[in-house]
């Protein structure tokens, strides 16, 4: 399991709270983070292609660096953070160098400005044969999204002051997102008195949103530099997951079928996508409590 213990030290964003962030990205962790970091009353702005009211826009690919270049001047940013996609693994693997170009000129623009950079990155990076990956485990991509976010940490990491948070499958209340995931599909099936078939052969150690976001606001309000895993406390099988939604949601579980998971639409995901991190306390100061995978999951779905 992960390794997390009871916090020695009350959470706080750190020294630098007056830090100025510019998040590339509002989607489903974009927007929670700006969030977050508005609610402790850090400065927060968002560039995405999608412009709104509240949203800068910024085209992602070949324009991304004098976009970014010209946001970090104008806006004053101290931070820039990397959270934007695509990011749905099976559209990846079909246009791998469509996305590939998206990420990796992102980073690099990002890093070109001379500001910090924090990229939300994922556990896709390692090739799924061992149960659990630390900071030091051997990296091994199996599929488009993983090499992707790889080119795209290498970028980041080659620049000392900046940031690569990994973090195994975030989840939590999609409902305003632009993407469907796992948890969404399964919760949308099930709603539905539909069949969901979950591998029974995958494995992740789930985040809740509201997790992932607290401990991204703590590696930019400490300076937090280097590479930082991030992984929920649970490791179980997607079918498990499945099931355990199905409880929460006093349905039956035979709603959820156990298949192998190369006969559903995350075939390209490896065996394992567990993550746990093996100086988090060090680099911190203090230990987070993961949200229980139950109370998470009810938090996700209530009002369905």
């Amino acid at each position: 399991m992960t390794r997390v213990r009871e916090s020695t030290k009350e959470y706080r964003h750190g020294p630098a709270d007056d830090l100025r962030s510019l998040i590339v990205g509002n989607g489903f962790v974009g927007r929670a983070l700006a969030a977050e970091l508005r609610s402790k009353g850090m400065q927060v702005l968002v560039a995405s292609r999608h412009r709104s009211e509240s949203v800068l826009e910024l085209e992602l690919g070949a324009h991304t660096r004098a976009g970014l270049a010209r946001l970090g001047a104008e806006e004053s940013v101290d931070v820039i953070v990397l959270a934007h996609g695509p990011s749905d693994p099976a559209w990846c693997e079909r246009h791998e160098e469509e996305a590939r170009s998206i990420h990796v000129s992102a980073a690099r623009a990002a890093v070109s400005t001379g500001r910090r950079v924090v990229l939300v990155s994922s556990d896709a990076v390692f090739p799924g044969t061992e149960a659990y990956c630390d900071e030091d485990s051997d990296i091994g991509p199996t599929h488009a999204y993983g090499r992707i976010k790889l080119a795209a940490e290498q970028v980041v990491l080659a620049r000392s002051t900046s940031c690569v948070v990994r973090i195994s499958a975030i989840y939590g209340d999609r409902r305003e997102g632009r993407r469907s995931s796992f948890v969404e599909e399964c919760v949308a099936a099930l709603v539905q008195r539909r069949t969901f078939k979950a591998p029974i052969d995958q494995f992740f150690t789930p985040v809740a949103l509201t997790d992932a976001v607290k401990i991204l606001a703590a590696v930019i309000g400490y300076g937090v530099t280097g590479l930082v895993h991030l992984g929920g406390a649970t490791r179980i099988s997607r079918f498990g997951f499945a099931c355990m939604v199905a409880e929460v949601m006093s349905l039956p579980e035979s709603l959820v079928e156990a298949v192998p998971g190369a006969a559903t639409r995350w075939a390209s995901r490896p065996r394992n996508s567990c993550l746990r991190s093996t100086d988090f306390g060090k680099r911190f100061g203090w230990s987070y409590v993961s949200t229980p995978l139950k109370v998470g999951i009810k938090a996700a779905v209530v009002g369905r």
